[in-house]
């Protein structure tokens, strides 16, 4: 990413092409409101000290509820940059990018969501997205399709309707945050 974003008129080449020498640079200590109501909200804190145990109606932590947080909330934020940083280096994505992908779709909290799409785990993905990525990787295509069907030799784009989504279904309930059995 660096050597392409050299060649363009953009000047230096932005942060998020760097890759750090190690997980450890990946580090941030950002105050994330949503990851401090969902760790009080789940009990990974205990804000019962605070007005209204930490959290406002909607879910939001109030002052107290962030200033109570903030330790576990800097830990959960940095806990998964080992896992980044050595799926950035498997796959030639900058982790700083995909890092900051997480942070801006679920600030690190893996929830299902349901706006226009389902939408599954750290960043969000849906069938469309799903889509994409058992076309561009055989691998996880074979692993999803190897518990669902009986026949995964065709690529993903030589399957049928049905088969196609059969496996993107699979791959997004095998992130589903609310599956008991999913790695």
């Amino acid at each position: 990413c660096r050597i392409l974003w050299e060649n363009r008129a953009y000047g230096e080449s932005p942060q998020w092409v760097v890759f750090p020498e190690s997980p450890d640079f990946l580090a941030t200590n950002h105050n994330l409101h949503y990851l401090a109501g969902k760790l009080i909200l789940h009990k990974f804190v205990n804000a019962s000290n605070c007005p209204d145990g930490g959290l406002f109606a909607n879910g939001a932590p109030n002052a107290c509820g962030l200033q109570t947080s903030y330790n576990q909330m800097l830990a959960w934020q940095n806990r998964f940059d080992p896992t980044i940083w050595g799926s950035g280096k498997e796959y030639g994505i900058p982790p700083i990018f995909i890092k900051s992908l997480m942070e801006q779709e679920t600030q690190f909290w893996p929830e299902n969501a349901k706006y226009t799409y389902a939408e599954y785990g750290f960043t969000q993905i849906n069938e469309l997205g799903a889509d994409v990525a058992l076309r561009w990787d055989d691998d996880l295509k074979n692993q999803i399709c190897s518990t669902l069907l009986f026949d995964c030799d065709p690529s993903f784009a030589n399957m049928n309707s049905f088969e196609q989504a059969m496996l993107r279904g699979g791959l997004t309930r095998s992130i589903d945050a609310y599956c008991t059995s999913c790695e």
